[in-house]
């Protein structure tokens, strides 16, 4: 289960650089990228649970989209001044109309660690599948 659980993190962290649905990659300052974590495995009866996550607030957001609302503008002129190169004049005037756009229409869901999950369920199968058989039985008995 650690292995699957690493192998799952890993995967996370690199769809950050892949583009999904067309969209730019989803890393500004890689504070949500390096947050990404894999928990050690709990085990609870005949339960084994592993884990990936963030602590970081605006991951849902990233993560599943937003619904249309105001921003705070701070962010996003610190995202422009980086992506976009805007002169510094100029930077408040577009981070306002960015702001303006997701008060508009809200934010496009990025599946960041729901591609992931794709991209490492061909591994971690492969990892399951070494399990002995009798464990597997085992642990499918009723108590």
């Amino acid at each position: 289960m650690i292995q699957a659980t690493a192998v799952l993190a890993r995967a996370v962290v690199l769809r950050f650089g892949k583009p999904a649905a067309g969209l730019p990659k989803a890393v500004n300052t890689g504070l949500l990228r390096n947050s990404v974590a894999w928990r050690l495995p709990t085990m609870e009866g005949r339960t084994i649970e592993g884990g990936v996550s963030t602590n970081i607030a605006y991951a849902l957001p990233v993560e599943f989209g937003s619904k249309p609302h105001w921003p705070p503008l701070a962010p996003i002129e610190f995202w422009v001044r980086r992506k976009l190169r805007v002169p510094a004049k100029k930077v408040r005037g577009v981070a306002f109309l960015v702001a303006r756009k997701i008060a508009r229409r809200g934010t496009e869901p990025r599946r960041i660690f729901a591609l992931g999950l794709e991209d490492a369920k061909p591994r971690m199968r492969e990892i399951f599948s070494r399990f002995p058989e009798a464990i597997v039985k085992r642990m499918n008995e009723e108590p």
